[in-house]
């Protein structure tokens, strides 16, 4: 504890690949409970899951950089040590690239799972598995045991050091044998158990096939899945061989033989190796050792549970009380050493349980109804971990010895055996059924997750407040949603360019709901680093995932540890790229639409300017023209006039009163003209002195009426004005039939012939005192 209290600042960023086969689960557990024990925080960075490259060769480099660029943030952690984790890791196209790549973490301690390096190096230490000579050993098994001769090999991906030593094992084994390999009996997977091709191309290609040993038991399942379609029974048509020992081998029908490995002993010696590193120790590198184990897969049938009814050395057959031990001893072996804790619990609850109906019992038979009650209540306080207990059950059904099946006890045993066996395998149907009404759930969530936001009207900030609410609703914890300053576009995988900080655009946790706009995300870089979000707790262990679309990256979302939701969170992480992209063409649309509307109010001022006079503010002659044209195109057939004025004696005015006076008549002969016309009446200044205006009238005598309430207008000014001038102006006005081959022109010049017509009788001086 008092370790744990020290290290409470400390934290080990965990580089992992592939989370949905059970090597990643394992390991990943003994990491967390090692790091839980000593006080250490963990930031998980989840690259790509192997099978999502393998449904399509085009486009698959892309889709391996996008998920690995989860990567290229392992600096804004803050970590204080890492772990790469080989095993999983995918994307790396040669060792060149991983090398080049582990530079970037030169300057931090560094433990390396699944392949060797250089340990001399300080703050650098490895662990390995032995891995040649137990393949030797099953493969020599296969030859030696069951005769067989044309045994094929499903590896893994070709340049991974545990396929390189598998595949050696393989060759020397058969060469020591003098068997002959050729091309056809070698298929390359990635460790995914979508491996149906490469086991379809192995059995097509090599005709009287007797064996596959495959790299791992993931491969496995999908030869078990071709050769069910090709009729072939395992262990007796054809042999199959894993590696790895996991649940997996143990739940398939048959049983796999396989070889196991400690793969949660070295997630936990991952964390204890890095914590040494950081305390400036040496470490030195570890190879694991690994156990071969043979089942039925192989054509062996193991006396593995027979042998559980007899008394070890006098092989007779046991009492009740040392069946109930030695079936105690295997079950929990059956388990894997992850579980080991709550599969001792387990297996002791149903020991005890069955042992206690036993001596109730005595030799009645058990009551049905009451075990099955038990039996509820047991299977769901553990869960799936019932479905090996069942497994192993079942092998006790098939294995027990006959004849002790004559003694009351045993019978009752079995019975009890029997009933549990259907019962758990029955659990285990409706929670598969369950986790299906899940997944349909799920596959419901991913669209509807950005459909409503996309469609709605939300701000940035109020977006990803919804986005961190609704994956809270799917019992997500501690979620931040991170994203890039800038969009990144798609780079080499071994690029030195990595980003150097993000923004904090929304987070969950289980105090506080909060979200940013984009311009207010607080920035999160290297000098303050992932490590200090907002309301994360140093016991808080997060995993991160991918945020892109397309070929841009946008950042990166985070949230509490959950392995199960894994293959979930990579669909999130692309549903929010898709949610981002939309949103910053948005937000560029909305820039463009600002300028758009800036430069269209521009437009509407310097087309004001164009079409209007600045000083009477009514058109100007370019203005008039063009609105005379559409007036007369709109009224074809009616009747309309045209008045044209010129102000008397500006050139008086201007030199008696000054400039400003000649500007004060012509601003007040525009405001008598506007004055005097209705407001849908046109009117323009086209000179220095002259005005126009168009009206359209259904009445005869309007031009006259006009003239008169003009020249009404005009005196009524001067009366009042106060100027020493007088303002007055020349009328002239002549009516037209609007009509499509009319022109303005024409009609503009007529008036103005009426309006000289006028002059001859203007008053001599506009001076009020030349006139008084």
């Amino acid at each position: 504890m008092e370790n744990a209290a020290q290290r409470s600042n400390q934290s080990i960023c965990v580089m992992i690949g592939d989370v949905s086969q059970d090597f990643s689960a394992e390991l990943m557990k003994g990491i967390f409970d090692a790091s839980q024990r000593e006080g250490i925080q963990l930031l998980y960075l989840m690259g790509m899951p192997r099978h999502a490259g393998s449904l399509g060769q085009s486009g698959k480099g892309k889709r391996v950089y996008h998920h690995n660029s989860i990567y290229d943030y392992a600096n804004l952690f803050g970590a204080d040590a890492y772990i790469f984790s080989c095993g999983s890791l995918s994307g790396f196209d040669n060792e060149n690239t991983f090398q080049t790549f582990l530079k970037r973490f030169a300057e931090r301690p560094y433990v390396i799972l699944q392949e060797s390096i250089d340990t001399s190096i300080p703050g650098r230490s490895c662990i390995t598995i032995e891995n040649y000579n137990s393949f030797c050993q099953c493969i020599e098994h296969l030859i030696v045991v069951h005769g067989y001769q044309k045994i094929a090999f499903l590896a893994g991906i070709a340049d991974h050091p545990d396929t390189k030593e598998r595949l050696r094992a393989y060759r020397d084994t058969m060469e020591k044998f003098g068997l002959p390999v050729s091309e056809s009996m070698i298929e390359y997977g990635d460790f995914s158990e979508y491996s149906d091709d490469q086991a379809m191309q192995l059995i097509d290609h090599n005709p009287g096939l007797e064996a596959i040993a495959c790299c791992n038991d993931e491969m496995a399942k999908g030869c078990y899945r071709v050769c069910a379609k090709r009729g072939l029974k395992v262990g007796i048509d054809i042999a199959i061989t894993g590696f790895d020992n996991f649940s997996t081998s143990r739940s398939l029908m048959p049983p796999l033989t396989t070889i196991s490995q400690s793969t949660y002993h070295m997630g936990e010696m991952a964390v204890m190796q890095a914590i040494s590193l950081l305390e400036g120790k040496h470490v030195a590198p570890v190879k694991l050792e690994t156990k071969f184990h043979l089942r039925r897969s192989c054509g062996c049938y193991p006396d593995t549970a027979r042998k559980l009814f007899y008394h070890v050395d006098t092989h007779s057959y046991a009492d009740i009380d040392d069946v109930m031990m030695n079936l105690s001893v295997d079950l929990i072996n059956a388990y894997s050493s992850s579980d080991h804790e709550s599969s001792q619990l387990l297996v002791q609850e149903f020991v005890k349980h069955v042992h206690d109906l036993l001596g109730a019992a005595g030799v009645s038979s058990v009551g049905k109804y009451s075990l099955a009650d038990w039996l509820q209540a047991f299977a769901e306080k553990y869960g799936s971990a019932t479905y090996l207990l069942a497994k192993r059950l079942n092998d006790y059904m098939i294995q027990i010895p006959e004849q002790i099946l004559q003694n009351p006890l045993m019978r009752n045993l079995y019975d009890i055996i029997s009933f549990s066996q259907g019962f758990l395998f029955s659990y285990k149907a409706s929670m598969v059924e369950k986790r299906l009404d899940d997944f349909r759930a799920q596959s419901w969530f991913i669209p509807e997750l950005i459909r409503d936001l996309v469609e709605g009207d939300l701000e940035d900030g109020g977006v990803f407040q919804e986005v961190v609410k609704r994956l809270h609703a799917i019992q997500l914890r501690n979620i931040y949603i991170c994203l890039l300053p800038e969009p990144r576009p798609l780079r080499n995988f071994d690029s030195q360019d990595v980003p150097c900080g993000v923004l904090l655009a929304a987070y969950h946790t289980d105090t506080i709901v909060r979200a940013f706009p984009w311009s207010q995300m607080p920035l999160i870089s290297t000098s303050d680093t992932l490590k200090s979000l907002p309301d994360l707790r140093c016991t808080t262990h997060l995993m991160s995932f991918s945020i892109f679309s397309g070929d841009m990256q946008y950042g990166i979302l985070m949230c509490e540890a959950d392995v199960s939701k894994c293959s979930l969170l990579h669909v999130v992480g692309l549903q929010l790229g898709i949610l981002t992209n939309f949103l910053d063409l948005k937000r560029k649309e909305n820039i463009i639409t600002n300028e758009l509307d800036h430069i269209r109010e521009k437009n509407e001022i310097l087309s004001f300017l164009s079409e209007y006079d600045p000083l009477c503010n009514i058109l100007n002659r370019r203005g008039f023209i063009e609105r005379a044209i559409r007036l007369n195109r709109d009224n074809l057939g009616k009747p309309a006039i045209c008045v044209f004025l010129d102000l008397d004696h500006l050139k008086e005015i201007n030199d008696t009163f000054g400039h400003a006076a000649g500007d004060t008549a012509l601003i007040a002969v525009s405001n008598i003209l506007k004055n005097t016309v209705r407001s849908d009446d046109l009117v323009a200044r086209i000179g220095g002195d002259e005005f126009v205006g168009i009206f359209v009238s259904d009445s005869p005598d309007h031009g006259n009426s006009f003239k008169s309430r003009l020249l009404e207008a005009f005196d009524q000014f001067n009366s009042t004005s106060g100027y020493p001038f007088f303002v007055e102006a020349s009328i002239g006005i002549t009516s037209f039939i609007c009509d499509h081959k009319l022109e303005i022109g024409s009609v503009v010049n007529n008036a103005d012939h009426f309006l000289y017509e006028e002059k001859k009788h203007k008053r001599s001086s506009a001076s009020r005192h030349q006139v008084s």
